[in-house]
């Protein structure tokens, strides 16, 4: 009215202003506001106001860090889901897979005997696997094809730190936090390496408490207390005098044979049901028990057990090598470690301090060992029933964060995303999961997706170990390829959750 002009902020009710206090002197604007009161005042009368255009954002995005981080985190707690049933299970292969086949045969004619094998690795610092650094936990192995045995051995820590000229390190750590700090040495996460380790080494979890999953399901989670830890620690240190003994000999003439003596030895002088074994010794009667002439299958070896195991040979002097193979098909699976230099960001000596990283490496003077990567095998090989190149359902990413009671999480719709504004272009599909990846296809080839594809416990929270790993692929295989199922089962896969 008359001479004075209001600035309107909108049509909702004015804040009051304090007895005194005219409206020129409240400041509008956060460039004249002069303490954090009156900012604060602003922002607050501003996020008030449903002005269009002045909603605060929610398209906020976690770093990559921060999620690789989570990630990780996320994946280290599900050891500790274990459901109070599962403490008395034996675990064995019946129990993972049911029915079982007769392994003296051949799931395909044209296979050759062998045996599959896994490795279980601690966990590097990076949100992925670096071979370099990789230090194996537990070497396990089963006979496809053969009447052989099965191999489990759990294996001590490296007495040298060969990714730095082979500094030594306290190989007998006597308490939790020495054993971590040596791990952090050696560029493994502490927590999940030690847990892992504990997991191989058959501790048994006895803590539980009750929580919730994802989806608000109450559950009895199960981890780790300190009295597990300080079980570990003596077995540990039980296992390392042990070796350091002079009359419990190293053979490798009959490998089995051998490690159930020294195991058997140890339960009777010590008490502890497992052993754990030096990495040198481990190896060698792992090498005694493949033969003359060692043929390998292993899921993902292609880019991950084998390169590891070929760095370990080649770091204590075992004169072996990698060379991968496919049935009907060629390979160049390991063709860049003959010819480019392996790992040129890292630094790797073997134990006469000599590099072996950024430099190729040479198969001259070395025995070969044939290798087949079982995940190549079922995706391409034409008597599949996973030839169409989609692979099993991704199971394990659709259940994560999901206690495994009540109904199962429903699956991720697809999300259309404009790949080009450019005529002609094609929109791309992508999948969001629970644990915050996101994928082209609801399909996948990993094992435990593979597993649960064909009725087996591929990931059961119980079993989870080298050994147990190697059962599951051993009865997948014959499952996957089964012959007079063979064209049924084709049909089946492709029509089964058809999007």
């Amino acid at each position: 009215m008359g001479n004075r002009s209001v600035k309107v902020l909108s049509e909702s009710t004015p804040t009051p202003l304090k007895r005194g206090k005219s409206l020129s002197e409240v400041p509008t604007s956060l460039s004249y506001a002069k303490t954090s009161k009156e900012r604060l005042s602003i922002l607050k009368r501003r996020m008030s106001v449903p002005v269009k255009g002045r909603e605060p954002r929610k398209d906020f995005k976690p770093s990559a860090a921060k999620l690789a981080k989570e990630a990780n985190d996320e994946l280290a707690n599900a050891f500790a889901k274990v459901s109070v049933k599962d403490d008395n299970v034996i675990v064995s292969p019946e129990y993972l897979c049911g029915k079982l086949h007769d392994y003296r045969t051949l799931p395909v004619e044209s296979f050759k005997p062998g045996v599959l094998m896994d490795l279980e690795t601690c966990w590097t610092v990076t949100a992925f696997p670096t071979l370099a650094w990789s230090i194996i936990q537990q070497i396990g192995a089963c006979g496809i094809g053969n009447e052989n045995g099965d191999f489990d051995v759990c294996c001590l820590l490296p007495v040298r730190d060969y990714t730095r000229d082979n500094i030594p390190i306290i190989s007998t750590p006597t308490n939790v936090q020495m054993f971590k700090d040596t791990l952090a040495t050696l560029k493994q996460n502490p927590d999940n390496s030690f847990h892992a380790w504990m997991h191989c080494a058959g501790i048994k979890q006895s803590g539980s408490k009750q929580t919730f999953d994802t989806y608000k399901k109450k559950y009895i989670q199960k981890y780790y207390t300190e009295k597990d830890e300080g079980e570990f620690i003596r077995l540990y240190m039980d296992s390392w005098l042990f070796w350091e003994d002079a009359n419990n000999k190293r053979k490798v003439d009959i490998p089995l044979g051998t490690i159930a003596y020294h195991k058997l030895k140890f339960q009777n002088e010590k008490g502890h049901k497992t052993l754990l074994f030096p990495i040198e010794y481990a190896l060698r009667l792992f090498m005694g028990y493949c033969g003359e002439n060692p043929i390998w299958y292993a899921h993902n070896g292609n880019k991950f057990d084998y390169p590891i195991m070929e760095k370990w040979f080649r770091i204590l002097g075992l004169n072996y090598y990698c060379q991968p193979e496919r049935y009907d098909a060629k390979t160049t699976a390991m063709d860049s470690y003959r010819k480019k230099e392996v790992w040129s960001k890292y630094l790797v000596f073997d134990r006469n301090k000599m590099q072996l990283t950024n430099k190729p490496w040479s198969k001259e003077d070395r025995k070969k060992i044939t290798c087949y990567d079982t995940m190549l095998e079922i995706d391409k090989h034409k008597k599949s029933k996973y030839d169409d190149g989609r692979g099993a359902l991704r199971y394990t990413q659709r259940d994560f964060g999901w206690c495994g009671e009540g109904l199962e999480p429903a699956w991720p719709k697809p999300v259309y995303i404009k790949r080009s504004l450019k005529k002609g272009a094609k929109d791309r599909t992508e999948y969001k999961w629970p644990d915050g990846s996101t994928t082209k296809t609801l399909y996948s080839f990993k094992l435990q997706d593979l597993c649960k594809d064909n009725g087996i416990k591929g990931n059961d929270p119980s079993a989870h170990t080298a050994l147990a790993d190697c059962w599951t692929l051993r009865e997948l295989l014959y499952r996957v390829f089964e012959s007079e199922e063979a064209e049924d089962s084709k049909v089946s896969a492709k029509l089964k959750y058809f999007f």
